[in-house]
């Protein structure tokens, strides 16, 4: 997420119009092109929730940019665990993807080339 305006020859960019309402200071773009290289650790806490139309035009963005990935659908019976599974395995072939679109070295190689530079 940005504060900059959506770039227009970038697929995937999306302004988050309830802003506010999502507890945002400033006018956000998500930019769903990008393969974002944090971890949960790296969350101080959450600033807000999205309004349910811009979740809807995100899930939409998401769903035209990667057809293949499929979410769990939510059913009463359905062993959490096995949804839990489901959701890592999809979240782990999306950053697969997202790299392979921006040509972005796995985070092991970028490791081994900073310590051979480091090494010279």
């Amino acid at each position: 997420m940005t504060s900059h305006s959506p770039r227009t020859n970038y697929p995937g960019e999306y302004s988050i119009k309830r802003w506010r309402e999502a507890g945002l200071i400033k006018p956000t773009t998500v930019r769903l092109g990008k393969t974002p290289r944090i971890s949960t650790n790296d969350f101080q806490y959450k600033i807000g929730s999205l309004h349910v139309e811009d979740r809807k035009n995100v899930i939409r963005i998401i769903d035209k940019m990667y057809p293949n990935l499929q979410r769990p659908l939510n059913h009463a019976n359905d062993d959490r665990r096995e949804s839990v599974k489901t959701l890592r395995e999809q979240r782990d072939e999306l950053i697969k993807e997202m790299r392979k679109r921006n040509n972005a070295k796995p985070k092991r190689e970028i490791t081994q080339e900073r310590e051979r530079r480091r090494t010279r």
